[in-house]
């Protein structure tokens, strides 16, 4: 029996969505309902506008290492709170992704939802598959619900799903697949990528029961009123992990 080898470009994308926020962002002047001005928070994704592009961060400079379980890439970015380091791992399957982000810079009044996105040229054909609550998976299709007729006003935040432990793509010559060590947002906005939410950070509450932005920070906070003011305290928390990246 002979093999085949499946040839897979793959292309690694950091980025950002600014946060929605009703005091800066235009929200539909027609429509008078709490839902046009709702924030991006704890509860909800929202960009500042709902078909917002990735605001690609740069790589400004890799460095390449021989191990002696393979090769490994670090790689520092033109914003200094993101690294990364890429494992190629000698007989296996899949390659490892190690990545540090944080703390995320809010000094322009601006929250952010940090993305990754892979890039292949897989043709996914607009489908893609997310585990559910880490058992089986389940189809997902942009733009689409299978029970109803989905109306499209969210084209980035409607088409995410919660990944607990994985997401792939495939096509009828080969598949890409991310396990995940947490549960983050994922989605497939592009035929043949994949994006995950690795990290998030917003300055106002989105009015869903927490009454507070989601803006951690590693001084913890000052009593909340009525004994203080629930001020953060120090830099914002920094998210360390490691992903698998399966071929």
């Amino acid at each position: 029996m002979g093999t085949s080898k499946v040839v897979l470009d793959l292309t690694q994308t950091w980025g950002y969505y600014t946060s929605f926020d009703s005091k800066f962002d235009n929200a539909d002047k027609n429509d008078q309902t709490s839902a046009a001005y709702q924030n991006s928070g704890a509860y909800i994704f929202r960009p500042s506008s709902p078909e917002q592009k990735l605001q690609e961060i740069k790589p400004l400079k890799a460095r390449f290492y021989n191990t002696s379980v393979g090769m490994e890439v670090q790689i520092e970015y033109e914003e200094p709170w993101i690294k990364t380091t890429t494992r190629v791992l000698t007989g296996l399957p899949y390659l490892e992704i190690e990545y540090t982000v944080g703390p995320i810079p809010v000094g322009d009044g601006r929250g952010k939802e940090i993305v990754t996105r892979l890039s292949s040229n897989i043709d996914s054909s607009g489908t893609f598959y997310t585990d559910s609550n880490g058992r089986e998976f389940m189809e997902r299709k942009r733009n689409y619900r299978p029970r109803w007729d989905l109306n499209v006003y969210e084209p980035v935040a409607g088409n995410y799903y919660p990944v607990n432990a994985a997401i792939y793509i495939e096509d009828s010559s080969g598949a890409l697949a991310v396990a995940t060590d947490r549960t983050q947002g994922g989605s497939s906005l592009l035929d043949g990528s994949i994006e995950l939410m690795v990290q998030r950070r917003t300055l106002v509450d989105d009015s869903r029961g927490v009454a507070e932005p989601m803006n951690e920070t590693d001084g913890g906070i000052t009593p909340c009123p009525p004994f203080g003011n629930a001020t953060r305290l120090r830099e914002g928390v920094v998210t360390l992990s490691l992903t698998p990246i399966h071929r």
